[in-house]
């Protein structure tokens, strides 16, 4: 799927998913349940490589 965003929303879309990515570690830091750390740790990966791919396509523009 493709979707065309401008320049200024995906500076913003890259500000929530930093946010929510530093809100998540420290969710994982904080819990002590094992299963909820690891669907947090999941989580974390994914908002990780969002952003990865948010700002490879901000450098090729």
């Amino acid at each position: 799927m493709n979707i065309e965003i401008s320049t200024e929303e995906k500076k913003f879309m890259g500000n929530i998913l930093s946010k929510e990515l530093e809100d998540t570690r420290v969710e994982v830091h904080r819990t002590k349940n094992h299963d909820y750390k690891m669907i947090l740790k999941g989580e974390e990966n994914m908002l990780r490589n969002l952003l990865d791919r948010l700002k490879t396509t901000e450098a090729q523009n």
